[in-house]
């Protein structure tokens, strides 16, 4: 059907119109892969809010500042193993009812 109708659609032929899609294309690719990696340049390093995020730890002694990280460190392990407590409780109790439904039996 194409080879009817091929010189109508595509006067200058069908193949450079393919070519020049594909020049478009590859055009195309070349510059998102230029904005990709500018965009990746800029990312790289730390830039004015990395630097004020830092600022509160410069103006503290360094020992307060790792006194003050293991504190949160250690709490957030406690908060972890009150979790996992409250998970294997609710498992024992679990296997409790199930062992006594089965020995009632």
């Amino acid at each position: 059907m194409l080879e009817g109708w091929k010189d109508m659609f595509y006067p200058g032929g069908v193949e450079t119109d393919l070519d020049v899609i594909d020049a478009d294309k590859a055009d195309r690719e070349r510059i998102r892969a230029l904005k990709r990696e500018a965009r990746y340049e800029r990312r790289r390093g730390m830039d004015i809010f990395d630097m004020l995020l830092v600022v509160p730890y410069m103006l503290f002694p360094p020992n307060e500042v790792m006194a003050s990280f293991r504190k949160a460190r250690e709490k957030a392990e406690a908060a972890e193993q009150e979790r996992v407590r409250e998970n294997v409780d609710a498992w024992v109790k679990q296997v409790a009812s199930a062992y006594r439904l089965l020995t009632s039996v």
